[in-house]
């Protein structure tokens, strides 16, 4: 997946983004956010290099209100995912704070700033499951149908037309479910946005690709059980967003590493290298 040397340095590029009093910041002020800490605990947690840490768990109890709520949604999702990374319970149940949020998006509308149509219903349906919570049969046929109908003749999925990070997410989200992707066909489209030189592009035809589409496809592959065509094309991609203070920029054409991009980087060649051992073959298939 990435050699003794890579590692540490990916490791020593988290490091340098701890902030004094706990957490994580990617530009290197005293100012952690939920956002960061989470995408460095878990690239750290792949990596295998999880150390107990009493300030950043201090840290993310702190941002979490008296009622168990928290500021946002997102903030609450990258919190309570932290924790469980690092075993720790939050402070007051968030279960009640969690079920005030519905998680089908209203009239299915992709948010400007989202790039997931799919993103609050998969974030929280992950949370479910984290948190023990069951997906009842009324909320079940609501996120099903949802899925469905923003499936296209494509095989993807996405708000208007097919994404590679929405049609991530949509099978994602059946999986949580327990719903099978077979009759949605979305093979089809994988295949059409794999690329010999990118590995996977964000919708067909449409280049160059960045790292999150790259990441989105990968994990695409391994829940629809379709091994890349150009599996060496996707891993050397990743490796050519590696910057040399060891974290990972979105694009092969330069840019400054951030925790987000590091994260999707290491994601994604740990789900490359699981496709590997799955199928012993890590040439790419033509």
């Amino acid at each position: 997946m990435i050699s003794d040397d890579e590692r540490e340095r990916t490791i020593r590029f988290i490091a340098e983004r701890r902030c004094e009093n706990g957490g994580y910041c990617h530009y290197r002020l005293d100012e952690p956010g939920a956002a960061d800490t989470f995408f460095a605990l878990d690239t750290l947690r792949l990596l295998g290099a999880i150390e107990h840490d009493p300030a950043t768990g201090a840290f993310l109890v702190r941002m979490q209100r008296d009622d168990g709520g928290f500021g946002t949604f997102h903030t609450g999702v990258c919190v309570l995912r932290s924790c469980a990374i690092i075993g720790l319970e939050p402070a007051s149940d968030p279960r009640p704070w969690l079920r005030s949020f519905d998680p089908i998006p209203s009239g299915a509308e992709r948010p400007v700033e989202s790039v997931s149509v799919f993103e609050r219903t998969w974030l929280s349906l992950d949370l479910y499951s984290r948190l023990g919570i069951g997906i009842v049969e009324p909320l079940r046929d609501e996120v099903l149908s949802l899925v469905r109908t923003l499936h296209h003749p494509d095989g993807g999925f996405g708000h208007k037309s097919s994404t590679m990070i929405e049609t991530w997410h949509a099978l994602a989200i059946l999986g949580r479910i327990g719903e099978p992707h077979s009759s949605f066909r979305v093979a089809r489209f994988l295949r059409r946005c794999e690329h010999p030189d990118f590995g996977y592009l964000g919708v067909p035809g449409s280049t160059p690709s960045f790292l999150e589409h790259v990441a989105a496809g990968v994990e695409c592959a391994v829940l629809a059980g379709l091994p890349p065509r150009f599996l060496e094309a996707c891993r050397e991609f990743v490796r050519r967003c590696r910057n040399a203070n060891g974290g990972y920029s979105r694009s092969t054409f330069g840019g400054i590493s951030t925790l987000e991009n590091t994260w999707l980087a290491i994601r994604a060649l740990a789900c490359l290298e699981s496709i590997c051992d799955t199928n012993g073959d890590t040439h790419d298939r033509n």
